[in-house]
Order: C-alpha cells, then structure tokens, then sequence
C-alpha cells in the first residue's frame, strides 16, 4: 500500500533498527504502536492527535512515560472533553483505533473548511486578539 506525509518517513529502514520505534509517543496511531502496516490512515491519526491538543493544551491520551501512552493508544478512549463541539465528532473519528474506520483526509479538509477565518465570519479572531500590523518606515 502506498503511503505519505509521516508514514513515508517510517519505511525508510535507514531511521530503524530491530526493536526501535521512531515516532513521538503521543501522535504515533495504534499500528505505529503495535509494528503493524501503516499507510496515509496514521497520519489522520497523528492529525487528530494535533487537533486536540490545539483545541485543548493537552494530547488526547494524556501524559506520562510512552509505554503509558502508547498503551492507552492501542487500549483506551482518547480524552476529548474540552474540544469545542463542532470538532468532536471530526476528532473522534480521526482517532478511531480501527485505520480503515478513519476518514480520508480530504473528509477531514472538507469539515474543517466552514471553520477557517477565510470562510466564516463567526470563527474570526476578536479584533483585540488579532495580531498588530507594524508600520515600515
């Protein structure tokens, strides 16, 4: 199966030896975890894992030594409790332990578009919250 984006990176066998996982514990999918095939499905995984922490300061499987981490990955639910409501379900899906449950990432790109600043007036910064523009001389 072919692959991309980060998953690409873990097929190239001069970055691994025997019994080396190359990876940040807390955005690796439960493949990575558990050495099976990965493929464009772990980075929608590792993508949720960013999404919640940017929607919440923390990662979705908590903190601690990676074997924890790891662990709750393959075994436990992820915590999402403090990520807005319209991103919920688009997160949650994106965690899925299963890779073939996870959506595409052109769903993901399509869920997220509503929400730019570009698109929808409601998801602007508050003018005190936007950055300054600094005058040249």
């Amino acid at each position: 199966m072919p692959t991309s984006g980060g998953a690409r990176a873990l097929d190239a066998t001069s970055y691994t030896r025997t019994s080396t996982v190359l990876g940040t514990a807390a955005y690796m999918s439960p493949e990575q975890v558990t050495a099976l095939p990965v493929g464009p499905a772990a980075d929608v995984f590792s993508l949720g894992c960013v999404l919640a922490y940017a929607a919440t300061g923390r990662s979705p499987f908590g903190e601690g030594p990676p074997w924890a981490i790891t662990h709750r990955i393959v075994y436990e639910e992820p915590d999402l409790s403090g990520v807005p409501e319209p991103l919920v379900k688009l997160i949650a899906s994106c965690l899925e332990k299963n890779p073939d449950a996870r959506p595409e990432l052109d769903h993901v790109l399509e869920v997220c578009r509503p929400l730019s600043p570009k698109t929808s007036r409601k998801a602007r910064l508050p003018r005190e919250a936007r950055p300054r523009r600094t005058r040249r001389p």
